[in-house]
């Protein structure tokens, strides 16, 4: 039987438990990360998504074959392309002004169109 593809969530806030939680029921190994310390979502990730492997982001990107962005999206644009390179990205954000203010960036289209052409270099 193939392995399965490994699959790395950035974000630990509403959406990416969920994403993780339901990957791990479909038999993926995930980890998740949070913008600091894997040590502060622990606790969350053993209660919330037990089997997840809390990392730092770029140790969790680095191993992974899948990477959902699931980051709050006014930190999209502190991302390093770089780090996804070679990787199947999903984006899960979502721009909705109320939440994360203007962002002149997400102004001109949606987010996927943002984060496909930063990410191809454009």
């Amino acid at each position: 039987m193939a392995e399965l593809s490994k699959i790395a969530v950035l974000g630990a806030g509403h959406l990416g438990p969920v994403i993780a939680r339901l990957a791990i029921k479909a038999g993926y190994p995930v980890t998740i990360a949070a913008s600091g310390d894997p040590e502060d979502i622990a606790l969350i990730t053993e209660l919330m998504i037990p089997r997840a492997q809390p990392r730092w982001a770029a140790g969790a990107v680095a191993d992974a074959d899948i990477v959902v962005l699931a980051i709050p999206l006014h930190r999209f644009p502190d991302l390093d392309p770089g780090l996804l390179s070679g990787k199947l990205v999903i984006d899960a954000m979502n721009y909705w002004p109320a939440s994360d203010g203007v962002v002149q960036a997400f102004e001109d289209g949606g987010s996927s169109e943002i984060v496909s052409r930063r990410l191809a270099g454009q």
